[in-house]
């Protein structure tokens, strides 16, 4: 009896690696033939890949709801993102969406209301004589009014100084930001950024010795790294980037958007080491002289 039953498991372990075999090959096969498509119809099909509402973690008035949460107006405290109870997880900054001409993440759409004033035109440039003077001058006027392109680095112990021992927990860049001008407090002045990847977003901002955010972006929470170095994740980390005009001079610092955490922080290794998480990306940015009201192209 014992025997007979030896030989049926052994039946159902070969009849059982015989369809691993078949699943592994046509994975293979799959992947093969994937891989023959081209890079745009890959990057198509990575912008319009089809998610629930429901499962779209989104960042809205410093909290974090699912996007069909956000879309039913349902914004209460017993609504708010909790990790455990989805299947799957995406983040809104992961999601593209277009808007005339140009892609922008579903997340920097909702934070900074890029859906007003867009009417999802083409951004032809129309049959009026002059147009292609016009646009000269505007872009010789836009360029003239740039003090300050700059580009900062991802986390890292080199270019950036942690101060998270007391209340107010941040980490300050160390770099020099340099400008073709001086740039003045009470000054208005417009910041095109883009965070690691993301696209790019503009802020007009009052530049004065307080920090004020000028772009933002998302990470996932490292919970704990394994023996092996795998990480484990739980929940997402918001950062943002902020500028200040102190003593004459450009600084920039992050903080995370939950001002109990550091933006540079440690988690346990295995059971006795523990390991700085260097997690958010650096910056982007294009400075430039607000215009005011009323001025002209010619100005």
């Amino acid at each position: 009896m014992l025997s007979f039953e030896n030989s049926k498991l052994k039946s159902i372990f070969l009849i059982f690696g015989l369809v691993l075999l078949i699943v592994g090959i046509s994975f293979v096969i799959a992947q093969a033939s994937d891989s023959q498509s081209s890079d745009s119809a890959s990057n198509q099909n990575s912008l319009f890949e089809s998610h629930p509402a429901s499962e779209i973690n989104t960042r809205i008035a410093g909290a974090r709801f699912s996007l069909q949460n956000i879309v039913d107006g349902n914004l209460n405290l017993e609504n708010m993102w909790n990790e455990t109870t989805h299947e799957q997880s995406h983040l809104a900054k992961d999601i593209k969406v277009k808007l005339g001409n140009e892609y922008y993440s579903l997340q920097d759409i909702i934070t900074y209301n890029l859906l007003a004033g867009t009417n999802g035109g083409t951004g032809g440039t129309g049959g009026g004589g002059g147009t292609g003077n016009n646009n000269s001058n505007n872009n010789s006027n836009n360029n003239s009014r740039v003090i300050s392109n700059f580009k900062t680095p991802s986390a890292n112990a080199e270019d950036y100084t942690s101060s998270c021992t007391g209340a107010s927990k941040f980490v300050s860049y160390n770099g020099e930001i340099s400008t073709t001008s001086t740039p003045n407090n009470g000054k208005t002045y417009n910041f095109t950024c883009s965070y690691g990847n993301d696209e790019k977003v503009d802020k007009n901002i009052v530049l004065s010795n307080q920090f004020q955010t000028i772009v933002t972006g998302d990470e996932k929470h490292v919970s704990r790294v394994g023996v092996g170095g795998r990480q484990r994740f739980s929940g997402t980390d918001n950062y943002e980037w902020q500028i200040a005009l102190v003593d004459g001079k450009l600084k920039l610092r992050i903080i995370n958007s939950d001002s109990t955490k550091c933006p540079i922080y440690t988690v346990k290794q295995g059971l006795l080491r523990d390991e700085t998480i260097y997690s958010f990306k650096g910056i982007e940015c294009k400075m430039k002289k607000a215009k005011s009201a009323g001025e002209t192209n010619a100005d």
